[in-house]
Order: C-alpha cells, then structure tokens, then sequence
C-alpha cells in the first residue's frame, strides 16, 4: 500500500503505524498533542502543544507548529530514528552522533498518523534567478538588443560589481543590473 492513514489511533495503533513507516523509508506524518525535547548544541524543551510530526525517508525528523514557515525542531537527513512506547505515551526518538545531538518527542494524543511510499527522483529546475539570465545574455545576447555584445561578468568598480558588461550595436559602453524581481530605486 502506498498510503496507510489513521484517525485518532490508540497508543498502540500509532507505534505499528510509525514502525511499519520506518522500516519501508516512507514518509511518515503525524498530528499530535506533544512535547519535544531537545539536547545538543543547545538544550530545548517545548511543553504540551499540538504540533505535525513528519519524519522522511531520508531520516529528516521535523516538528511544526501551526505557524511559521520554518520548523519549531529538526534533525537533518540521516537521523535515526525510534519509536517506543513509554508510561502510556509514544515516544519518538532522532539521534545523531555527529555532532551528538537528540530530538525526543513524547505524543499524549494522536489526531492523525499516516505514512506514504512515495516515488520522487526529480530534481527541481530554477530559472528565473541573475545567474540564469546571465548565462542567457551570454548565449543569445541579442535577447537584450539586436547587435549587443556582453564583454565581461560581476565587473568590478569602486562603487560594486557590475552584473554584465558589454556594447551595444554602435559600441557605446552599456551596463546590465539583473533582477530577478522587480527593481526599485537603489538597485
């Protein structure tokens, strides 16, 4: 099966579902009631709060809570991680030895737990960004005007580089800012 979902499980139910996960590298996602504790460079504790629990295949362990972009605690790929069950509760552990570091989760209510056996080999393409475009005005210059000819990269003057310079179709000396947004005054 490539999903496995389940609502409102017993303590039970969550352990079978987080270790079946586990041990087919699926990426697993839990929403719990739960604290989280943090030891390594720094030491955390995060108390009783419901948060989404996602484990990768790639051993990433995450933890969010309902704002921000960013993650509340993370472990980075390769983390291994355990589950058990501890005085009732559900216990999930992410150790790594380098640097030593451990992220422990302790669940008192699960909402939600699923896993998922995805297949993803792609690799994301970006355009759109000041490297992209230059190498575009190097390989078609004439994007820019008919006859414009870039001449050098990331010049460098008193005041800051220039991103591309070059002459135009009468050989006047013409500079090139790329944005990759749209550009305001100081630019």
């Amino acid at each position: 099966m490539k999903l496995v979902e389940e609502k409102n499980p017993d303590t039970q139910r969550v352990l079978e579902i987080i270790n079946e996960g586990l041990s087919k590298r699926a990426v697993i996602t839990i929403m719990a009631s739960c604290r989280v504790y943090y030891d390594g460079r720094a030491v955390s504790r995060l108390e009783l709060g419901d948060r989404i629990i996602l484990i990768k295949s790639d051993g990433s362990f995450i933890i969010h809570q309902d704002r921000n972009l960013e993650p509340v605690n993370w472990q980075p790929p390769k983390t291994k991680v355990t589950v058990d069950t501890y005085q009732g509760m559900v216990k999930i552990r992410g150790v790594r030895r380098s640097p030593s570091e451990s992220l422990e989760v302790e669940i008192l209510q699960t909402h939600l737990v699923s896993y998922f056996i995805g297949e993803d080999v792609e690799s994301l393409e970006l355009a759109g960004y000041e490297a992209n475009m230059g190498d575009l005005i190097f390989k078609d210059p004439e994007v820019i005007e008919k006859g414009f000819r870039p001449t050098s990269r990331e010049y460098h003057t008193s005041q800051g580089f220039i991103d591309i310079l070059g002459k135009d179709n009468q050989g006047n000396i013409t500079i090139l800012e790329l944005k990759s947004r749209k550009a305001g005054v100081n630019a």
